[in-house]
């Protein structure tokens, strides 16, 4: 199946590194390099997009800057030991990245408003986190029916990873055309998401759709 476009909606790096793998340099989107912590803000963040960034935010000590409002994280352009001086942030550096990520993120979240009014066959790739079967079930449900919604032409398919040994009867029961589930052996460390987890299962995935 040919897609137009392949869009990662986290939860973190590890999708984007193996849709790059697989399918080479793509467009970026909010998503496609962040860290969402939370599910249920994570949905809430795709119904508020403008607000993405705004409110309190937080420089962690990895170097990314966390919007506390949908807690998910972003990397800045600089690397870590730039926004650090004796493990304290280096203020001027930091106002600039926090502007300049702003800045960015903007730009993806109107480029991703784009696509939804689009006819693009796109792909959007997400890997989830156990938790509690009905909470998995639920979780898919809602994000699809948003896609759904948000997709003006329909012209997409929603791709949810799991780690294999959770997948259920139940979750697989919700596969349609437009909603794939499938499983890897397991996930990246999240420490080094472009080398790790089951490479090979997120390639036979892909080239299997």
């Amino acid at each position: 199946m040919k897609f137009d476009e392949v869009t990662s909606l986290g939860y973190n790096c590890e999708v984007g590194f193996r849709i790059q793998d697989y399918f080479g340099l793509m467009d970026s989107y909010p998503y496609s390099w962040a860290y969402c912590l939370d599910r249920k803000l994570f949905l809430e963040s795709l119904d508020n997009l403008d607000d993405i960034l705004t409110g309190d935010i937080t420089l962690m000590p990895s170097g990314m800057f966390r919007c506390e409002k949908y807690q998910i994280s972003f990397h800045a352009s600089k690397e870590k030991d730039a926004l650090f001086v004796d493990g304290k942030p280096n203020e001027e550096v930091v106002r600039l990245e926090l502007a300049s990520l702003k800045k960015k993120i903007k730009h993806l979240v109107e480029k991703f408003y784009s696509l939804f009014q689009s006819d693009k066959k796109s792909l959007f790739v997400i890997k989830v986190k156990h938790s509690e079967s009905d909470e998995n079930i639920k979780f898919v449900k809602d994000l699809f029916k948003k896609i759904d919604e948000y997709y003006k032409s329909k012209n997409f398919v929603l791709l949810v990873v799991f780690e294999e040994k959770y997948i259920s009867n139940e979750l697989l029961s919700l596969e349609s055309d437009r909603l794939k589930i499938r499983g890897v052996k397991e996930f990246a460390d999240d420490k080094h998401t472009d080398t790790t987890g089951d490479l090979e299962g997120w390639k036979k995935i892909f080239s299997e759709l």
